[in-house]
């Protein structure tokens, strides 16, 4: 895996510079319409972004608290039609309460298993882990694999501590898709 400082990552302006205000409006409009929390919407600022590798459909990005998984999942998704961000503790819930309510509204999984473009989850490995985050997790890994469907993965945890929660299948299908980075600088937020 790749063993990284956030400011090592190489950005993309493209000889872009800073974008006119109606570009960080369409900018902004498209993450939120992705699912991005508004705090992470403001500090992104005017870029140049960090675009999602080209090499591998997939990314784990994994660190301490605070060191900017997040921030960087969602610069890889700037301009990205089709992109969604998802909390993982929210999908989570969601199912929980999908198969508590006797499944009388939708899966919270289907959509995001069958989205074709990418998708961020965000902080997995980061809820109260049961029986249903177990499962959830192995859907939506399962079908994005079997899809080959872009994905970037957030978490606190090592790709070994996530397949020691999760399992080994799912350890494996992110360790043979994924590009792994570590993010190893720690924020003062």
């Amino acid at each position: 895996h790749l063993l990284v400082d956030k400011c090592q990552i190489p950005s993309d302006s493209g000889g872009r510079g800073h974008l006119p205000p109606f570009e960080d409006e369409i900018r902004a409009a498209q993450l939120k319409s992705a699912g991005v929390p508004p705090h992470f919407i403001k500090k992104m600022g005017t870029g140049p972004w960090r675009p999602m590798p080209t090499e591998n459909p997939w990314v784990l990005l994994y660190g301490p608290t605070g060191c900017g998984k997040t921030h960087l999942a969602v610069e890889m998704i700037v301009g990205r039609a089709g992109a969604r961000f998802v909390a993982w503790n929210d999908v989570v819930e969601q199912r929980r309460r999908h198969i508590m309510a006797t499944r009388t509204f939708e899966d919270p999984l289907e959509h995001i298993k069958n989205l074709r473009g990418i998708l961020v989850v965000d902080d997995l490995g980061a809820e109260f882990v049961t029986d249903v985050s177990k499962e959830a997790a192995d859907l939506l890994i399962s079908a994005r694999y079997n899809n080959e469907a872009p994905t970037i993965l957030t978490s606190n945890l090592t790709l070994k501590q996530l397949a020691s929660v999760y399992g080994d299948r799912l350890g494996s299908r992110i360790a043979g898709s994924a590009r792994i980075i570590e993010l190893a600088e720690k924020s003062d937020r």
